[in-house]
């Protein structure tokens, strides 16, 4: 979950403590100044997290991350009874297993007031846990969620949408999660997450429906990135989102691996609704030669500054169409490699003028 990094008063990095020696070291002083604790990948037991959980100086910790170190349900409830947790603002207990209880433990503790950041990605939730979740008295002041691969489907997506816990979310994670169109749904229709600005359903089960529930919502108006990747939501599905007159805040659009073709491309390039887009990536797709030449006219006219095309079917016609539109717009990042495009279309990708303006990928990788 990339997320802006927490920074001191003077706006100067936090130290980061990433050894457990150093941390017993750590003067509890109240003095003391805050500080990022990372000890991931290090397979701790339960007697090294109870260890941890009773250091005063953990009440300087602003951020801790203890990524892949094969947690379960009874370290995290060793770790949340810590009376020292009152300053952690970001979590991070991705890739572990800490399953429905573990999210019990966690969302039942009354020792995490100030967290606002929770990452809970590849964790083995699953609907269970999310209900346990959605139905916990704490942990209101959340405003980022990731969730991501915990094979939670509709029914935790359901859980999540009608919780007040969610009320506060401004970013949350979803993807590889098997949610379908039903699901997406729900969360287009929770009137708990108006707050929402990143909505992230990569690798799921979405098709067209979906998008179109999407399309038609006003709950979500306040979205700023959409990612929709590895989802099969086709022309049509584009179609109704760049009909949505409630998304023109949207500056982020991901569409890789969603099967739009022309017609999909050209409906992004024209729709008035979307005035904000600075990147949209359309990489593994069937656009062409049509569509390329509409974003390219968009690119010209608007304020899109990263266009991902790789992995598609633009040709020549399509490539001279982006390689002439540089030059007059607001363009710094097109990928375009692995297409159809002819030697001599790439080497007007490397002209001087044109790399003075910003960075062009049209080779073949492969």
């Amino acid at each position: 979950m990339e997320m802006a990094k927490i920074r001191n008063n003077d706006n100067s990095p936090l130290h980061c403590v990433t050894d457990l020696d150093e941390l017993r070291c750590l003067d509890p002083s109240p003095n003391r100044a805050p500080y990022r604790l990372d000890l991931s990948a290090r397979r701790f037991d339960g007697p090294d997290i109870e260890e941890i959980a009773a250091m005063p100086c953990l009440a300087y910790m602003v951020e801790l991350r203890l990524v892949a170190n094969r947690l379960g349900s009874q370290e995290i409830e060793a770790l949340v009874s810590s009376k020292y947790l009152s300053s952690l603002v970001r979590l991070d207990l991705s890739n572990n297993r800490i399953a429905r209880d573990g999210v019990k433990a966690l969302v039942n503790s009354n020792n995490l007031p100030s967290l606002r950041e929770l990452d809970l990605s590849d964790n083995l939730v699953r609907d269970k846990g999310c209900v346990a979740f959605a139905e916990s008295v704490n942990l209101a002041g959340l405003t980022s969620l990731s969730l991501s691969s915990n094979e939670i489907g509709d029914e935790g997506v359901r859980a999540l949408a009608g919780s007040e816990r969610c009320s506060r979310l401004e970013h949350l994670e979803l993807s590889s999660n098997h949610v379908s169109d039903h699901g997406l749904d729900s969360l287009a229709n929770s009137s708990m997450l108006s707050s929402l600005e990143v909505l992230d359903l990569a690798h799921n089960n979405i098709g067209p429906l979906g998008a179109k529930g999407l399309a038609r919502t006003t709950s979500l108006s306040s979205l700023t990135r959409i990612i929709l990747d590895d989802n099969r939501i086709g022309d049509e599905g584009v179609k109704a989102l760049a009909e949505a007159e409630h998304l023109v805040s949207v500056t982020a659009l991901g569409l890789s691996s969603a099967d739009v073709g022309d017609e999909g491309a050209v409906a992004l390039a024209e729709s008035p609704h979307l005035p904000s887009l600075k990147l949209v990536d359309l990489n593994c797709n069937r656009i062409g030669d049509v569509g390329a030449k509409a974003l390219a006219i968009r690119a010209s006219g608007s304020s899109l500054e990263t266009l991902l095309l790789p992995y598609n079917e633009v040709g020549d016609e399509g490539a001279l169409a982006l390689a002439q539109c540089v030059r007059s717009s607001t363009l710094k990042l097109l990928i375009l490699n692995d297409n159809k495009v002819g030697d001599e279309l790439i080497k007007m990708f490397e002209d001087e003028d044109l790399l003075d303006k910003g960075s062009f990928y049209v080779r073949c990788m492969y």
